[in-house]
């Protein structure tokens, strides 16, 4: 753990920040006193997506739908009515 003065992280805040993101923690001192430690969020899970073709091939295993929109529209309420 890095050790740095307020000055020092008034006047370098953003190269301060870039090693924090790199994941190195930071502690701030005033007068010789430890007032602050900074440290760097955990990394987010990446977000996984529905399978959206997966889902069209089930719902619609001919393919697209052809022809007018009102009957497709019309026949999709009948099966919730």
């Amino acid at each position: 753990m890095r050790t740095i003065t307020v000055r020092t992280l008034q006047h370098r805040l953003a190269s301060v920040f870039n090693k924090i993101e790199d994941g190195e923690e930071i502690s701030v001192t005033r007068n010789g006193r430890m007032v602050a430690k900074i440290v760097p969020l955990p990394k987010p899970h990446p977000m996984r997506w529905p399978d959206f073709m997966a889902r069209l091939k089930k719902n619609f295993p001919d393919g697209p739908i052809k022809g007018d929109s009102q009957a497709f529209w019309d026949e999709m309420r009948k099966e919730r009515f």
